[in-house]
């Protein structure tokens, strides 16, 4: 568990590090495009930090964390999205004069559209695991239902009630 977190951390601050070394190598216009959309970037790296948490290390169990895996997807993909976006409105400083509500309005529009998928992706996450809780339960409790009609066969003197004790557990054992 601490391998994995420790490589997340790397892969976020080896994001952090390149993504920086790119924006202020390259001589994009220091404008309010500019600082607007490396602010949403930086923000969307540190968003990965919630994201993960949030995917992986919430719940209990190799299921939970497999379930994880959409969430986790949305993240990735916001930050691939801001990070291009941010980049492409940075680069637009070199020959148009954005009006800086536009990135800000687009910016808005994803974060809103990643906190939507999020809430979702972790509210099906959690009935996903509540349903296989449900499942495991309504299983035991029809294999102890089937297990004691078995028995009863046994129990059975006359021929009648053997017959349908037999058809009963024969029932219950192919019930759903």
């Amino acid at each position: 568990m601490k391998k994995n977190m420790t490589r997340w951390w790397v892969i976020l601050g080896a994001v952090l590090v390149v993504y920086n070394v790119i924006v202020f190598a390259v001589p994009f216009p220091k404008n309010a495009v500019f600082f607007v959309s490396w602010l949403f970037t930086l923000a969307a790296i540190g968003m990965q930090v919630y994201v993960v948490r949030t995917a992986f290390y919430r719940g209990e169990g190799v299921k939970s964390k497999f379930y994880g895996w959409p969430i986790a997807r949305f993240g990735v993909m916001y930050l691939a999205v801001q990070l291009a976006l941010g980049l492409v409105f940075m680069a637009l400083g070199f020959t148009l004069a954005v009006p800086v509500w536009l990135p800000l309005v687009l910016y808005i529009i994803l974060l809103g559209v990643l906190a939507v998928g999020l809430i979702a992706s972790d509210a099906m996450r959690d009935e996903i695991v509540r349903q296989d809780t449900a499942l495991k339960r309504d299983v035991t409790c029809m294999r102890t239902l089937q297990s004691k009609a078995a028995s009863m066969i046994q129990l059975a003197h006359d021929e009648q009630t053997r017959k349908l004790l037999e058809k009963f557990a024969e029932e219950l054992r192919f019930s759903d």
